[in-house]
This record gives structure tokens, sequence and C-alpha cells, in this order.
């Protein structure tokens, strides 16, 4: 005598439905290990709140460098992955529009310490005055639609009426990063 399958077309359904949201969810998980940020993501220590350390902040970073396997040490005032901050730039070619990207500030060191790639031009560097210099990445640099992004300047545009805006010339671009997290 044979048995009537006993599984019903529901069931049969929901594991169907099961399975495949299984499949779609370890593609993403894949995704995400995988995916080339722009950045190394490993191996980092971040700590928070340094700037609190004022002036014994540079003898921090030497402190923290001098320990076994530590290869560099960065600072930035965030990670890619969370939010940084904003600002309208406007280039001085009065022809090119304004630009709102996202920014971070970061110090001499950090490139190099997250493995960030310099595409055209260099990076921060203890050899010149750099505190009136910008680095975009190649998606900024590619809206702002410059032939050669290094022969100009941008100003960061704060709204203050009374307050002349800093001119920041462009000395490097950046290989685009993650700038925001995966995970959202």
């Amino acid at each position: 005598m044979l048995k009537k399958d006993s599984s019903s077309p529901i069931q049969v359904s929901l594991m169907s439905f099961l399975l495949t949201s299984l499949r779609e969810f370890l593609k993403h998980l894949n995704y995400i290990r995988d995916k080339d940020l722009g950045f190394r993501k490993d191996n980092l220590l971040v700590i928070r709140q340094t700037q609190s350390l004022g002036l014994s902040f540079e003898a921090f970073k030497i402190e923290i460098r001098n320990i076994t396997g530590v290869t560099d040490v960065g600072s930035a005032f965030g990670v890619p992955g969370e939010f940084l901050g904003s600002n309208i730039f406007t280039p001085d070619d009065p022809e090119t529009p304004q630009l709102r990207a996202n920014t971070l500030t970061i110090d001499k060191n950090y490139l190099r310490t997250m493995e960030m790639k310099i595409v055209e031009g260099r990076a921060f560097s203890r050899e010149f005055n750099d505190s009136l210099s910008i680095i975009t990445n190649e998606t900024a640099a590619k809206t702002l639609g410059f032939k050669d992004p290094l022969v100009h300047s941008l100003s960061a545009t704060d709204g203050r009426p009374d307050f002349e805006d800093p001119q920041y010339s462009i000395i490097g671009i950046v290989g685009d990063f993650n700038f925001n997290s995966l995970h959202s």
C-alpha cells in the first residue's frame, strides 16, 4: 500500500522561501566580507575622544607606535562607515558649480595607516605646510570636471557672511573608498 506524501503545499512553499532567504543572506554576507572598501579594515584599533589628550596627543601617538606589532598610527575625526561631516565647496572656477561633499579631517599618517591609495598628486606631508590643502576622492574630482584638479582650489563655505572662506589647494586625489556603512 502506498502512503500519500504528508507534506502540504504550504510546508513546501515555506521551506522554499527559507532556503531562498538563506541563500540571499549568505550572498550579502559574502559581499560585505569580501568588498574592497578602498581602505584596510582589518587589525585596526580605534581610540575615541583622543582630543581630550590636548597637547599630549603627539606623545600618545609615539607611545602607541612603540608597541610591538603596531605598524603605523594615524588620526582623524572619525572613521569610514560613520557619519563624518559634510560641507559645501566652491571651486575657484566660476563656471564649475558648488559641490556638497562628505568630509574627513585627517593627519599626515592617516592615508598610509589605512592603506588608502593616492592616485594623483600627493598625500599630506610634514615637508609642506598643508594647513590649507585638501585631498579629494576620485568621484569628487570627476564631479568637479577639472582636467587637472591639482591646479585648482576649493573654498569651504560655512555660511557666515562676515567670514572669508579659506581657499584649499587640491594637492591629491585618493582612490574612492566606502564612506558609509555597508550595513545601511
